[in-house]
């Protein structure tokens, strides 16, 4: 695999973690009925597995 289609795999992986959440943070701010916060955990949550799934695999790759 080169190098684009590794970052393009990269990428793709980091986007699903943002959408899984948000949509786990949407079921949390309904849930306790304050959606805005819910929101901004799920993309929290989801920015930080994104890094960290990304760091793991640039260490393995490494």
């Amino acid at each position: 695999m080169n190098e684009k289609d590794r970052e393009k795999k990269n990428a793709t992986e980091a986007g699903s973690y943002l959408g899984v959440g948000l949509a786990l943070g949407a079921a949390i701010g309904i849930l306790t009925d304050n959606l805005a916060i819910g929101l901004a955990l799920g993309l929290a949550f989801g920015s930080a597995f994104g890094a960290f799934s990304y760091s793991k695999k640039e260490k393995e790759d490494k």
